[in-house]
């Protein structure tokens, strides 16, 4: 499944009920886009550098911050390790947004306090994680088709649980 804001324990709250998502990006395309994108989750707040993200979160501590890696004056994982050594912001999940890959840049991010990372341009940051999984109720375990040709058509997804990891 791919990651979603919806994933992290602080947003599961539903829809319906507002979070706050600040979103630290100089790029003002891409803010447009993340905005967009959180529109029905909340109004996202948007900080165009470090400085303006801190006075932001000195007003009020964001329940989620995504922080592009590449900030105006600062390299935002300089401001992850900032914001992650404050205790009262240590809590806040942060998620790096990037177009950057490698192992090497992966592991300083997240040694750096962020709990994961979105490639740029990001894609579905709405669906909750559930949303994958939704079915019809006939196709709900037990409760199936009930003409036999219809059951028989259906893959045994069964037999392959016990033994085969799910991967991540």
């Amino acid at each position: 499944m791919a990651f979603t804001v919806w994933t992290l324990p602080a947003l599961q709250k539903g829809y319906g009920v507002e979070h706050d998502i600040l979103t630290i990006d100089g790029d003002p395309i891409m803010t447009q886009i993340l905005i967009e994108q959180l529109a029905p989750l909340t109004r996202p707040r948007v900080a165009a550098n470090a400085s303006e993200a801190m006075k932001q979160i000195t007003q009020r501590v964001p329940d989620l911050i995504l922080l592009d890696t590449e900030l105006p004056g600062t390299h935002g994982i300089d401001l992850c390790r900032a914001l992650h050594d404050d205790a009262r912001l240590a809590h806040v999940p942060i998620i790096f947004l990037t177009a950057q890959t490698g192992e090497a840049f992966a592991i300083e991010g997240l040694e750096s306090g962020a709990v994961d990372f979105i490639s740029k341009p990001p894609h579905d940051l709405q669906a909750p994680p559930w949303s994958g999984f939704a079915r019809p109720r006939e196709n709900a375990v037990g409760t199936g088709p009930s003409d036999p040709r219809a059951r028989a058509a259906q893959p045994d997804r069964s037999a392959n649980r016990a033994h085969q990891p799910t991967p991540l």
